[in-house]
């Protein structure tokens, strides 16, 4: 067990949402903080997120193209603009009149994911969770983090709370989220999505300028 609280950080849009619910559950039930959790914002300042991920004792990745497919559908259609300021607006409006093509497969786009995971990969003695085994392998993440704060006891009662959450069923949601406006923050759980979302020319390339990392997240150990 660390003698501080287990500090993990997420990369926006690598089920973060789920993963803050599940900690605080955690929390609740050592009756203190033992889990620090937060999220990282690619779109922040290049320092602010660094510092945000430097000395965690675990990171969550997701593969950087599916999260850049995910952060299409959400910022321009599904996110609650409650809380959206003139720069969300801009953004969704930028999104909206571009295709998930178009969108995704923009040399300045891929270049700032890469060197964001660049700079995250990086950093030293960390433990890297990947989302795809977070949601392919829900008890075995849970175990894992339960292992790390010395309360695996808990593990039966914190993976039967939430283990429905991991459950996916249906069709890819996305054509209903563009053309007829359902909002639904859940479409599917595909991970090789952008394989499938994108055509031969559009892969090669984003191979040409992501395919060493790709290669490098794919073999990434996990869990």
């Amino acid at each position: 067990m660390t003698n501080h609280p287990l500090k993990i950080r997420a990369i926006h849009k690598s089920g973060s949402s789920l993963q803050s619910t599940i900690y605080d559950y955690i929390n609740h039930l050592c009756n203190h903080n033992v889990i620090d959790f937060d999220r990282v914002f690619s779109e922040a300042n290049h320092q602010e997120w660094f510092q945000s991920t430097k000395d965690s004792d675990i990171i969550v990745l997701r593969h950087p193209i599916n999260r850049i497919i995910s952060k299409y559908y959400s910022v321009g259609w599904t996110h609650c603009t409650d809380n959206f300021n003139d720069e969300s607006w801009k953004h969704r409006k930028e999104i909206r009149e571009s295709s998930l093509s178009e969108y995704v497969i923009s040399g300045k786009l891929l270049l700032r994911q890469r060197n964001m995971y660049e700079k995250i990969l990086s950093i030293s003695n960390v433990c890297f969770l990947k989302y795809e085994d977070i949601m392919d392998k829900p008890k075995r993440y849970m175990s894992l983090i339960l292992n790390k704060i010395d309360r695996i006891d808990l593990l039966d009662k914190v993976y039967n709370n939430f283990k429905n959450e991991f459950v996916f069923h249906g069709k890819d949601r996305s054509d209903d989220i563009v053309n007829n406006g359902l909002i639904s923050h859940v479409r599917n759980l595909d991970h090789k999505e952008y394989l499938n979302k994108f055509n031969e020319c559009e892969i090669f390339f984003i191979n040409r300028i992501m395919g060493d990392l790709l290669e490098r997240y794919d073999n990434l150990s996990s869990i």
